[in-house]
């Protein structure tokens, strides 16, 4: 016989082929047991027991035991990212360890702010339905913190028990950028953080090993970290910048570090900036580029000079000096990229450029639709076999890369430049290639240096780096460079002298005498994919799928932004710690 539709449907199990309903006998035989078992609560697929007295329809009845548990394969999460969602489900059972749906259930979190908890939708309309919806939710991780979701039975005539579970909701990060003794990162809901050494944005001096907030209440929708300051565009398009201004690299027109975010001189909007050392450029949307800071090496790309003007013309408006001893060329605005000027085009022609790469002493750029050019004082790593400085006395302003190939996404070390093909996904580097960076053992020439070893490989053409490997964005810093494969994963080269290739024992003969590898290493993050990746000059950072930050190489001044490994030398992937929580 079965028990008709209301008959103790606290205890009641999904009638199907599989389990029947639960008939009056099978209740009977459940209550016949005279005892009452103790609350009794561990996790992670361990048994909970209930207490379970009998139902209105039998008042008198002894009580009887069901069992709850997460169910098997399915544990609830100890760790989430923010924007992570979750299906949490709970199993309910008799002595006999078949499944009870009939039982009425209370989700809670005990921080709504941190974990959000979410009724999942009946599947039909029935009262049964609506039972076996309650066995589940959906949580939400709102914001980084910690909280407790709790599930317990409300029904009556059933002793409520809860079950429980603490979860961690770190920060997703979306991006991140490696400087010299810094790093910075953006997260999902657009707030930056900086840590390492050095005017962090957080207005004070004292740097941190851990990520500190910058500014108040700014949204951010990228940045770029260089040697001691830092510029982003927020989602405005505003640009504001911080840290060390003595070469004007701030581009506030005025003198003197900043240790909060400051509003770019000028320039009203930009639509992306891009940080080398000591000066900073961005691009706008129409692809107008604008450089300020140093220009001791003539790498802001102005070349611009009024015609006719002796003795070989001369720049218009002046450079600023940012001299203290000696006088050294800088500007402290903005000033346009563009080439010399003609009695037809007396404001100089501007360059259209869709990126940019600042590096020490030189700068490259892709023209459209992706022609490189690069400009400022090198040889090999412009593109040029000879050594020159494009200032004003230079036949050019700009050294066109030899090869006539375009290119999709460029960046630049201390000497070498690498970008990858438009056509073919292909990484091709240019420059010197001292530590293995170009990414082959056998460049194309050599070059003398002014330091040891007095001669190293070289190539004044861009040659490419991996023929199997297909890349869709590249990144250079010191003497170190690594791309982001097809396949999301992350692969470096050249210097590994302070563990930048991601793995502390690759190593191998290069001409700098240092750990490199002139092949690509690629980096393991546990078999997790990339979706970002920034090379400073000892050190890199990356962003995973799931929004961890993760950085590796030295260690010291808080650079990693893990406090436990902090100043141990050279160091593996490690997860950046979390960001000071703001009072």
């Amino acid at each position: 016989m079965t028990a008709a539709p209301n008959t103790c449907s606290s205890a009641r199990r999904a009638p199907s082929p599989v389990v029947p309903a639960l008939g009056l006998k099978r209740l009977r035989r459940l209550i016949v047991v005279p005892r009452l078992v103790a609350r009794s609560t561990r996790l992670r697929g361990v048994w909970l027991v209930l207490a379970m007295v009998g139902c209105e329809d039998f008042p008198d009845a002894p009580t009887s035991t069901v069992t709850v548990q997460q169910p098997p394969g399915a544990p609830w999460p100890q760790e989430l990212f923010v924007k992570d969602t979750s299906l949490l489900t709970i199993n309910v059972a008799d002595e006999a360890g078949t499944v009870i749906t009939g039982l009425q259930v209370q989700w809670q979190s005990s921080d709504a702010s941190v974990l959000e908890v979410r009724p999942v939708e009946p599947a039909g309309q029935t009262h049964e339905d609506s039972l076996v919806a309650q066995r589940s939710v959906r949580i939400v991780a709102q914001r980084r913190g910690k909280a407790t979701i709790s599930a317990r039975n409300v029904q009556a005539g059933i002793e409520s028990v809860t079950l429980s579970q603490e979860v961690r909701v770190m920060e997703r990060w979306i991006a991140v950028s490696a400087g010299s003794s810094h790093s910075c990162g953006i997260t999902i809901d657009h707030d930056a953080f900086c840590w390492g050494t050095g005017l962090l944005g957080n207005g004070s001096a004292a740097g941190s090993v851990i990520p500190v907030p910058v500014g108040r209440g700014l949204k951010f929708r990228s940045l770029t970290a260089g040697d001691g300051h830092t510029c982003g565009v927020l989602l405005d398009h505003t640009v504001q910048c911080w840290g060390s201004n003595g070469n004007g690299e701030l581009g506030t027109g005025g003198v003197g570090d900043q240790a909060l975010p400051v509003l770019l001189s000028g320039i009203s909007i930009l639509d992306s900036v891009f940080a080398g050392d000591g000066y900073v450029c961005g691009v706008s949307a129409t692809n107008s580029t604008f450089c300020w800071g140093t220009n001791a090496k003539w790498q802001l790309g102005d070349g611009f000079i009024r015609p006719f003007s002796p003795p070989n013309g001369r720049p218009e408006p002046a450079f600023d000096d940012c001299g203290i001893l000696f006088p050294s060329l800088c500007s402290r605005r903005p000033r346009p990229v563009r080439d010399r000027g003609s009695p037809a085009a007396e404001d100089g022609v501007p360059l259209a450029l869709s990126s940019v790469a600042p590096a020490v002493t030189h700068t490259c750029a892709l023209r459209l639709p992706g022609a490189a050019v690069c400009w400022g004082e090198g040889s090999v790593q412009l593109g040029s076999g000879v050594a020159l400085t494009t200032d004003s006395s230079s036949a050019e302003a700009f050294v066109s890369v030899p090869g006539g190939l375009a290119f999709q996404h460029i960046a630049a070390g201390d000497r070498h430049t690498c970008a990858v093909g438009r056509s073919d996904g292909i990484v091709y580097c240019w420059g010197f290639n001292s530590h293995g960076q170009l990414g082959t053992a056998t460049p194309d020439s050599t070059c003398k240096t002014q330091s040891i070893p007095p001669v190293v490989g070289c190539s004044r053409s861009p040659t490419a780096a991996f023929r199997g490997l297909r890349s869709v964005s590249v990144f250079a810093g010191g003497n170190s460079t690594c791309a982001l494969a097809s396949d999301s994963a992350g692969y470096c080269w050249g210097s590994n002298e302070f563990g930048q290739l991601g793995d502390p024992t690759a190593g191998g003969a290069c001409d700098a005498g240092t750990a490199c590898r002139s092949s690509a290493v690629k980096v393991d993050i546990g078999g997790e994919p990339l979706v970002s990746l920034s090379v400073g000059a000892t050190h890199v950072c990356a962003v995973t799928a799931r929004g961890a930050a993760i950085c590796w190489g030295d260690s010291s001044k808080g650079r990693l932004g893990r406090k436990s490994v902090n100043g141990t030398g050279v160091v593996g992937p490690s997860r950046v710690d979390e960001p000071e929580q703001e009072e």
